[in-house]
């Protein structure tokens, strides 16, 4: 058994017909790829080429610079006062 030479083709659906295609083969004896004259990858999107490999934030948004803080601070003193005033008024309409 020889391990590393399969042989793979590649498929795409096409937006128009809703079928899938053979758009490119892998030769594993020659480690060769080859595209399907006149067929192209659909890619998502719109694109025209493949998406990088990396997300341009990274996979968990670090590459990327910190979001606005204060915006998201006065959104969240908003949200606590708002959270205290309304637990005010429970605890003071429950005295009278």
């Amino acid at each position: 058994m020889v391990i590393g030479n399969a042989d793979y083709s590649l498929l795409d659906m096409n937006p128009h017909t809703h079928k899938f295609e053979v758009v490119a083969n892998y030769f594993g004896k020659d480690k060769e790829y080859k595209e399907v004259e006149g067929k192209h990858i659909h890619w998502a999107g719109g694109r025209t080429s493949a998406p990088p490999d990396t997300p341009k934030c990274g996979f968990d948004g670090s590459k990327c610079p910190p979001k606005n803080k204060s915006a998201e601070l006065h959104r969240d003193n908003f949200i606590g006062l708002t959270s205290s005033e309304k637990v005010g008024y429970d605890i003071l309409s429950m005295l009278r």
